[in-house]
């Protein structure tokens, strides 16, 4: 059988980033006709033997020299709608790891929600100088339980199945918004259709967005949407910066003192690299009642297990023929 050269875009300085050892791989690809290489280091006559591509960072450059390329497998959930059409076009196939990250979103989620609801997150920018509990009662009439939030999840996958699951435990009152009508959800209060998210925010004052980006979604929390929600509201997202509308956020950070916004991701126009995922002289930095992770949701002790044993496992199917695992 002739030799498979996955062709890999992970070997990044930043631990979280860079791909196993080859014994760590052995473990799950102990198979002499598979080699793992860096696009990034193989030369451009090298680039044609290439028949599948896995990572995260694929553009159309690189793309273009894989004149060979059978199946691209991106090591996240979301991908890149314009990569994605190319891929079609030349009807290669696509597979994600969406489901790898539930539990590692979900937490990052309810540590959002633990800081909003305790007001621990007030510290953040006065702990040397206010840190006392004459400061903290300045806030306290804006603490709230998780219980008693109206809470409405944007988006119903593999991610706010599994939240839901998690999050009824601590609260009954949740909302979701779908693009399509269904019935009843277990744990769900009520379901708005997407043409009707108007209407949920205002009737919800913690919104946590896990929509993926598309042409329907980019920008759609926006002024509009924000003047719906209640005075005394807040919004995490971990899903997309661009759903999100980054210069309204700002305006309403500011002119709705009881208004909080949590992210974990940033819009494209402020990214930098796989190392800072926002600019350094981003306005949201200035902000009290912003929470900020430097898009960290997706890894936890065990990404890489999941990762390659997702990977190994469609392999076997892609061999055979079969259908992959999280097929686009």
């Amino acid at each position: 059988m002739r030799k498979i050269i996955i062709a890999h875009d992970f070997n990044l300085s930043i631990f979280l980033y860079r791909i196993p050892s080859d014994k760590f791989l052995k473990n799950y690809f102990n198979d002499k006709l598979i080699k793992f290489v860096d696009v990034n280091k193989l030369k451009k006559k090298d680039l044609n033997k290439i028949t599948i591509f896995w990572g995260n960072r694929l553009n159309k450059k690189i793309l273009n020299e894989l004149i060979n390329l059978k199946w691209v497998h991106f090591a996240s959930s979301g991908t890149n709608l314009e990569i994605v059409k190319i891929l079609r076009k030349r009807q290669i196939k696509i597979s994600n790891s969406k489901g790898i990250y539930n539990e590692s979103i979900t937490q990052l989620i309810f540590t959002f929600i633990f800081l909003i609801c305790t007001g621990v997150h007030y510290f953040n920018k006065k702990r040397k100088r206010e840190f006392n509990r004459i400061y903290y009662e300045k806030f306290f009439l804006n603490i709230e339980n998780v219980s008693s939030k109206k809470i409405l999840i944007l988006g119903y996958g593999n991610i706010s199945k599994y939240l839901i699951n998690k999050l009824y435990i601590f609260n009954n009152n949740i909302s979701l918004v779908v693009n399509k009508k269904i019935n009843s959800i277990k744990g769900i209060k009520k379901i708005f259709l997407f043409k009707d998210i108007k209407s949920a925010f205002s009737q919800n004052n913690l919104i946590i967005n896990l929509l993926p980006e598309n042409d329907a979604t980019i920008n759609i929390i926006n002024k509009k949407l924000l003047n719906e929600l209640p005075q005394h509201s807040s919004i995490i997202n971990v899903s997309r910066g661009d759903i999100v509308n980054t210069k309204d956020i700002i305006n309403h950070l500011k002119t709705n003192k009881k208004f909080i916004y949590a992210t974990d991701v940033y819009s494209k126009k402020d990214y930098i690299n796989p190392y800072k995922p926002i600019k350094t002289n981003s306005e949201f930095f200035n902000l009290e009642r912003i929470i900020m992770t430097p898009h960290i949701g997706a890894f936890s002790k065990d990404y890489w297990e999941k990762q390659i044993e997702l990977l190994k496992n469609n392999l076997i199917l892609y061999k055979s023929g079969r259908k992959l695992i999280n097929k686009i």
